[in-house]
């Protein structure tokens, strides 16, 4: 994998990563439903598997009113999270990164105007959502990395939503505004609110998630199972990936068969026109089939969950060029599984994730597929150490002693803690020793696709793969071993959720320094809480 003269490029995986707000539209309420706000995951589960006091066993925002035909709810949550993880070796020479014990929080308020069944056919709903601030109160500081690490710390605000859809259901349905992005799993498109796992809600900082603005159109949900049909225009206005003065639109068309309903089969197609501050254009196509279904009573009454998301994203990119290839062919496939086996009292999770990786800079084309920020898989590997030594990694390709000149397009190549490069297996145990606690253990068990190169490392050592250790990296990424417990409790309809999360990782050998010695394993915790009221 030799280098050019020219500057080294960032890895291929940031392709998929530019195009993670690209989400298929989930289409429009169907009369008469008024989902929340802000979207989490199987709220009813969280429900039922809750110790709950006062009338109210499912969540409701806490003030509800009505004006006229319509229905005026005020939700709001906050959530605080606090981190720690120990010391992770960088580079060759010594270095580490010591990032700071993490307090990091989100203080999110909303407002949900809907008619709900009142005027129909007539269909009318606006949605309003902001974050007070969302990001690091204090610490998680590295002097080494600055803010490569994972993303700039600093608390913020933030718009989510201010979106409008009025229609006639089930003809037709208009929308527009500012909205947020989730499709699937989340692999492509995400709305940073949480990871999806069951009992690791905590694992994912929290972030504003993939936000556009969108026109929309859509027809649905039709015949007895929810066929929904809907088109967009998005301006993509920020997210995780994209970096300052880059701009990017897209136009989305999504088919859903079984709209919210618990067996779903989801198709969209996506294509994004992306350009950088610099002019290099990125045009490419995503294609992402997503699959969910439900068995109650499989085995021992027992409820059987799967679901499936799989990406394909095709198309050139300018960006990262070398002196034989100004342009790049990008073909990146990314997949995840989830399978539950769910008896309440104890069951078994499984993640099954694929992610294409690039062996090689200067082929032409970029094969490595890089998930979303909001697709978390454990607490260290990806978010700890991958994104501590490409952030490094990085800074030292732009060494002048070693080209001459600053390489270009290197504030890409930090993963920023994105799933990339991987085949992965994470089978998980979770017990309910009472009423609305979850304890779970398992362990995440990780390989690469292409061998780990870091650009300087792996010019110095002849276009050889090598790691940011120097050393010839092997395809055993290591095991990460987690134990946890979650309490979710509904107090009159408000909820209430506290977590805590320790995981051990056990590098392997794509970890391997350049005289053959092992890293050190790593410890990390993350305890969180979240109140929604």
């Amino acid at each position: 994998m030799p280098f050019t003269d020219c500057a080294p490029r960032r890895r291929a995986v940031v392709l998929a990563a530019t195009l993670a707000p690209v989400s298929a539209l989930a289409g429009p309420p169907a009369a008469g439903t008024a989902p929340a706000a802000a979207p989490e995951p199987a709220p009813e589960a969280l429900a039922d598997d809750a110790i709950a006091a006062g009338e109210n066993h499912h969540y409701k925002p806490l003030h509800r009113t009505r004006l006229g035909s319509f229905a005026v709810s005020f939700p709001a949550s906050a959530q605080l999270g606090a981190e720690t993880r120990g010391d992770v070796p960088v580079d060759t020479v010594g270095g580490v990164s010591e990032r700071s014990a993490l307090l990091d929080t989100v203080v999110r308020v909303g407002a949900v105007v809907d008619a709900e069944t009142r005027m129909a056919p007539l269909v009318a709903r606006l949605e309003a959502e902001y974050d007070v601030f969302t990001g690091a109160v204090q610490g998680g500081n590295d002097a080494l990395l600055d803010d490569r690490l994972i993303r700039p710390q600093d608390a913020d605000a933030h718009l989510r939503r201010a979106f409008a859809r009025v229609g006639l259901a089930p003809f037709v349905m208009l929308g527009g505004g500012y909205t947020v992005n989730h499709w699937g799993l989340g692999l492509l498109a995400n709305d940073g609110v949480q990871s999806r796992r069951l009992g690791q809600e905590g694992f994912a900082e929290p972030g504003a998630g993939d936000r556009v603005l969108r026109a929309q159109v859509s027809t649905g949900p039709w015949l007895s199972n929810g066929l929904v049909l809907s088109f967009a225009y998005d301006r993509v206005e920020d997210d995780d990936v994209l970096l300052e003065g880059d701009d990017a639109t897209q136009m989305v068309g999504a088919l859903v068969y079984g709209y919210e309903r618990p067996n779903r089969l989801g198709f969209y197609a996506a294509r994004r026109h992306q350009t950088a501050a610099d002019g290099q254009e990125t045009n490419v196509t995503a294609l992402d089939l997503h699959l969910r279904g439900e068995l109650k009573g499989c085995a021992c009454g027992a409820i059987c969950r799967g679901e499936l998301e799989a990406a394909y994203v095709f198309g050139e990119t300018e960006l990262g060029p070398t002196t034989e290839n100004a342009t790049h062919d990008v073909a990146q496939l990314g997949v995840a599984a989830r399978l539950e086996f769910d008896a309440h009292r104890w069951g078994v999770s499984t993640d099954l994730v694929y992610a294409s990786g690039d062996g090689n800079f200067d082929d032409g084309a970029q094969h490595g597929f890089k998930a979303d920020p909001g697709f978390s898989e454990g607490l260290l590997l990806f978010r700890q150490v991958l994104a501590a030594q490409t952030a490094r990694g990085a800074d030292r390709a732009a060494d002048p002693e070693l080209i001459g000149r600053p390489s270009e397009d290197l504030d890409r190549f930090p993963t920023r803690g994105q799933l990339t490069n991987t085949w992965l297996a994470a089978p998980q145990l979770f017990v309910r020793p009472i009423q609305g606690l979850l304890v779970h253990a398992g362990p995440t068990v990780a390989f690469s696709d292409a061998p780990i190169a870091d650009p300087r490392e792996s010019r110095l050592g002849g276009g050889t793969p090598r790691n940011a250790l120097g050393g010839e990296p092997g395809h055993y990424l290591g095991t990460e071993l987690t134990l946890g417990a979650r309490q979710h409790t509904l107090l009159w309809g408000s909820r209430l959720s506290a977590g805590i999360t320790g995981a051990y990782f056990l590098p392997g050998s794509a970890f391997d320094d350049a005289n053959g010695a092992g890293m050190d394993a790593l410890f990390g915790a993350r305890l969180d809480v979240r109140y929604a009221l």
